[in-house]
């Protein structure tokens, strides 16, 4: 995530004012809280299991507020309306009971929170309070010193976008192969942005394809940019528990991540007069048969063509970035 002017701030509202619908209210009541504000729940279900849940104070992107996926039955009636006239309008079956649908934050949906168990490492915050990693014996064993358990669950925006496709062809031509590297473009239907719950947060490598995963078509674009919002902390009560699948005595605490609204941008597509989806054709001396055979020859002899392959996708890489104002 990056920071960005004040100056730069105004003149990117004043362009998006353009084409989306963001004002600005001075008479609006003050919030409890920030964007992205977590608050953290525990509650039964009507089968009377029981589980931590959250919900995530609006925040913005580009500004649209991102949505939750949750059931039906736990969405709100005003949004419940909503949904039951969009599916009316699209002709769609009427949603019920245990059915996902999409909630806006605004509309105060919730979120099953999804723990995992042990957090090695723990914050200084937590291992003052009894959360201390195990240390070894003169056996060379660990011994447990720790007090308290500790459970974590992260929140992470998800912004869907376009994704490159590629596909590599073969074949004949006269006494060598033709090979083409034809480009390609998926754009997803729904592109707003929602926010899930992951037991961890795990930065996606941004490291560039390679010749042989471009080669043999196993490269594959993302088609989504995620952002780490959150992390909620379960401690537990002083060891030991009663019952350690009991978690309504464990005590919630939120480690933010973002407290802001956001710009996320991705890089332009290129222009119609680049013939975007026009294959990059290589005619080689290469002998046609298995691609196997091929690749391992290119290794060798073949550094121009594995070079102008991962340029043609390079150039039009559209990974985006998440901007704070």
């Amino acid at each position: 995530m990056f920071s960005i002017s004040h100056k730069t701030h105004n003149k990117l509202v004043k362009t998006a004012a353009s084409f989306f619908p963001i004002t600005y209210h001075d008479d609006e009541p003050e919030s409890q809280g920030h964007p992205w504000f977590v608050d953290s729940f525990y509650e039964k279900d009507k089968d009377g299991k029981s589980f931590w849940r959250a919900r995530v104070d609006p925040g913005l992107v580009n500004g649209f507020v991102p949505y939750m996926t949750t059931e039906f039955r736990r969405a709100e009636p005003a949004a419940q309306e909503r949904i039951e006239a969009e599916a009316r309008e699209k002709k769609n079956k009427k949603p019920t009971g245990d059915d996902l649908v999409s909630v806006y934050l605004d509309e105060n949906p919730s979120l099953k929170l999804q723990f995992r168990s042990a957090i090695p490492g723990a914050p200084e915050f937590f291992k003052k309070l009894g959360c201390t990693d195990p240390v070894p014996n003169r056996a060379g064993d660990l011994d447990a010193t720790n007090t308290r358990l500790l459970k974590s669950c992260d929140l992470v925006l998800v912004q869907p976008r376009p994704s490159l496709t590629n596909n590599v062809g073969l074949q004949p031509f006269g006494s060598g192969t033709l090979i083409t590297s034809t480009p390609g473009l998926f754009v997803p239907a729904n592109r707003e942005p929602f926010v899930i719950a992951i037991t961890q947060f795990i930065p996606k490598p941004t490291a560039p394809a390679t010749f042989k995963s471009v080669f043999f078509n196993t490269f594959e674009d993302t088609g989504r940019d995620e952002l780490h919002l959150a992390r909620v902390f379960l401690l537990s009560p002083p060891l030991p528990l009663r019952d350690p699948e009991n978690l309504s005595t464990w005590q919630p605490f939120v480690q933010y991540k973002c407290h802001y609204n956001l710009v996320y941008m991705t890089k332009r597509f290129p222009k119609a007069k680049t013939n975007y989806e026009k294959p990059l054709i290589l005619q080689t001396g290469l002998a046609f048969g298995l691609a196997d055979s091929i690749f391992n020859q290119l290794l060798t002899g073949g550094q121009n063509l594995s070079t102008n392959m991962l340029a043609h996708l390079k150039e039009r890489e559209l990974s985006g970035k998440f901007y704070n104002i």
